[in-house]
Formats: C-alpha cells, structure tokens, sequence
C-alpha cells in the first residue's frame, strides 16, 4: 500500500493550501473542512500515524519554503513525537529527503492507510445514522473505490508489502524515558520559521481517553507535564486537551484510548483556533501553574 506520507506529499507538492494541521493519526481524524470553516481558507489535513517532531519540521520548511499564502500552520502534538526511543520507520518523500521509492505504482487518488481508516469510520458514521461534523461522505466512497482499485490490480503486491512492513515491522513503541533535546529543538525552530513568514501557529495536544491516562506509568505523565511545561515556556501557548476533562470521560468521543472521533476533533480545533471556548485550556508561561487540570497537581516535574 502507498505509503501515506507519500502520498500526503504528493497532494502537497501539486496543491497550495492557506492553512495545514499536522500531526499524528490521532489528529488525521480531523478533516480538512473543519480547518478551512474555522480559517475562512483553503485547508488541508497533512497529518500521517506515528508523525515525529523531526516529520513537523521537514514539512513546515516545505510548506514555507514552496507557498508564499499560507495563513496557518496548526500542529497536533503527542508526546511520543519527542521520546528519545520512538522510531515512525515512514518512508519520507524524495521531496523531502532521499526515500526509498513505494512500493505500489497505485497513487492517482492519493490513497493511504489513515485514508482507508477514515473512510471506514465515515461509512460506520452513515450507517448508525449519524451525521458526522464536516465529514463527507464522498471523501470516504472515493477512497474505498480506491482500496478496490489498489485490491484489483495490485492485489499480490499489496499482500505482500502489509506481510513485510505491517505484521512482520520492528517494533516502533518502546518505553518512553525522557524527551529527546533535539526534538523539542525542531518545535521551537517551528515556531521561529513561522513568526519569520508571518505564519499564524497554533499547537494543541490530541484529546485521549480517560483509560489512556489511567493506564499511563508515572514517568509517563511526568514526561508529559514536563512537555506542556517546556512548551509554554520556550515556545509559545498551547490548547490543552490531552487529560481532565469531562469531554475525555465519554465513550462517545472515542474510537478507542487514543483517538478521538472526528466530531470531538473538531470541536477541540474550534477552541485551539479561538472559535469556541466550551474544551480544554489555553495554557501560558503565565497561568500554567494555575490552569492545569486537577489531576495534574500531583505530578511532580521532576
């Protein structure tokens, strides 16, 4: 299957957006429309699973470098972005830096795993009679036609990449220990690269699901305090979304501990983007002692 990253690149080297949201596949159940309502400008969603804080960075440098109308840059942080021991193994594109070429031919429509995901949770929304926030139903019917498409013709090959790369690939979560220095570096170069171009940027942490945290080791939250914290300090605000709020407690919300559903996506993207203010927290140097949520006051920073 194409690679997502690839593909997703192929869409940004033909196409020129006035807004992108980046991220994990946590933030890839966001769609585009939702930016572009929320912005009053073309958008796309460029986000692809297991994104890293180095993946960010490559792709806001494109993203300045090649489209001199872009108005926002929004990022959906995770903290495995910057753990010391996590590998994405994605194929980055050639445009990019020196990739490995994919290995399918198949890309007209730009069809990828994340893709294939969303266009299933689309067809579930439809037949429980849901009405899914900003979410198209054709979006989803067009990327299934082109699973089918992929399936027909390159069936064997297809077969075989998901033996080698998805059932037989290194494992790529290990246990967090600490935040890689070099990868927080890449945020707050975002964030210079931004300010420079007059590029609005605007961080949030993906919404996870109550279990997720109280499955979490100490020296996982602790990691992630000290992300927020960090953040706040030597970049720039953050929406909070990650932990204590009533929104995470509600089964509905979630397809599974760590990602989120389409609709609360977008009500978290509404609140980043100053639209709402119903979720979450805006935190800052200033108020961050005092904003968290309470189950973040016995987390010690160190």
């Amino acid at each position: 299957m194409v690679d997502e990253r690839i593909a997703k690149f192929e869409v940004l080297s033909k196409r020129r957006f006035g807004a992108y949201l980046l991220g994990s596949s946590r933030t890839a159940m966001i769609p585009g429309a939702a930016l572009a309502q929320l912005t009053g400008v073309s958008a796309y969603n460029a986000s692809f699973s297991s994104a890293t804080a180095e993946e960010y960075a490559q792709y806001v440098s494109y993203i300045l470098r090649t489209n001199p109308n872009v108005r926002h840059i929004v990022i959906g942080l995770d903290l495995f972005a910057f753990s010391d021991t996590f590998r994405s193994y994605g194929n980055m594109p050639a445009g990019l830096r020196d990739s490995t070429p994919p290995p399918l031919t198949f890309l007209p429509e730009q069809f990828s795993l994340s893709e294939f995901w969303r266009s299933v949770l689309v067809l579930m929304f439809n037949l429980r009679g849901l009405e899914p926030e900003m979410t198209i139903a054709s979006d989803g019917e067009r990327h299934y036609a082109a699973y089918e498409k992929a399936l027909a013709e390159e069936g064997d090959a297809l077969r075989a990449h998901i033996e080698q790369e998805v059932l037989r690939g290194p494992v790529r979560w290990q246990k967090i220990t600490k935040i890689d220095e070099g990868r927080f570096r890449k945020l707050r170069e975002i964030s210079e690269a931004c300010a420079r171009a007059g590029v609005q940027l605007t961080l949030f942490t993906n919404p996870l699901f109550v279990e997720y945290w109280q499955d979490a080791s100490a020296p996982e939250l602790r990691l992630y305090r000290q992300l927020l914290e960090r953040t706040v300090r030597e970049v720039g605000p953050i929406h909070d979304f990650s932990v204590g709020y009533e929104l995470n407690r509600d089964p509905a919300n979630f397809f599974n501990k760590s990602h989120f559903s389409p609709k609360l996506g977008v009500r978290a993207l509404a609140n980043a983007l100053g639209a709402r203010s119903d979720y979450g927290r805006r935190l800052t140097a200033e108020n961050i002692e005092n904003s968290l949520p309470p189950v973040w006051h016995d987390v010690p920073l160190r």
